[in-house]
């Protein structure tokens, strides 16, 4: 059974490393170090992860490449392929008729970096301004797949 949850691992990172059509070796350590950090609070702390072996600035030239080729405009198809490569790792349902999803949205206000291009007006829990619930900073998004409780039979299939 080992061996068949090994193998299915290796399939997956081999077809999110196929994915990636721009430094794929620094996005795949950039996934990496995400996977196994629940402590950074900053791009440089996430370098810092032993999974990952380049410089910070590698994280930020992967993120900013992520649609390279790709018009601003039009990103569909590429959120649809990579949307298809993580739906293969959800299993089958059995008892409910639907998906179940955990959706977090996190702030990170930038007020005073004025440099920062991308920044824009996000919502943030504490009011500023006239009482209004924003912000001027990023704002970074994470959706988990919550699969159903399964017996150790049906894992067993699914894994085979």
């Amino acid at each position: 059974m080992m061996n068949a949850i090994v193998n299915r691992a290796k399939q997956f990172r081999e077809k999110i490393y196929q994915f990636f059509s721009f430094r794929r070796d620094a996005a795949m350590e950039l996934v990496d170090s995400l996977a196994s950090n629940t402590q950074a609070k900053s791009v440089v702390e996430l370098s810092l992860n032993p999974v990952h072996c380049r410089n910070y600035c590698s994280i930020t030239r992967s993120i900013d490449e992520f649609y390279a080729g790709w018009s601003q405009k039009n990103k569909q198809p590429q959120n649809k392929q990579l949307m298809e490569i993580l739906s293969e790792c959800c299993l089958s349902l059995q008892k409910r008729p639907y998906n179940l999803f955990a959706l977090d949205c996190t702030s990170n206000p930038r007020v005073f970096a004025k440099t920062l291009s991308d920044r824009g007006v996000v919502h943030a829990p504490n009011s500023i301004y006239n009482n209004l619930l924003i912000i001027i900073g990023h704002q970074y998004s994470m959706a988990v797949y919550l699969p159903e409780k399964l017996s150790r039979v049906k894992i067993r299939q699914f894994m085979t």
